[in-house]
């Protein structure tokens, strides 16, 4: 499963340059959990622990952030 993971990865990167933050989101949209997206971080891709969970925590905040952003715009 990780296998198929790391070559769309890789063709991905060859592609496009992407940071840490847009690197989860793609993982974590094609194994469909979060859960599994950060275990791939840690296992495969020998990330730390709590930089995961910083990715996360602030790919997180930025999407609390932008909905709050949105409600406050709307029309009254």
């Amino acid at each position: 499963m990780f296998e198929c993971i790391i070559e769309k990865l890789n063709a991905e990167l060859e592609v496009n340059k992407l940071g840490d933050y847009r690197k989860f989101k793609f993982v974590q949209k094609q194994l469909n959990s979060k859960e599994n997206a950060i275990k791939f971080f840690i296992e495969i891709l020998n990330y730390k622990k709590w930089k995961v969970n910083k990715i996360v925590y602030r790919i997180e905040y930025e999407k609390r952030l932008y909905q709050i952003k949105k409600n406050s715009y709307l029309p009254q």
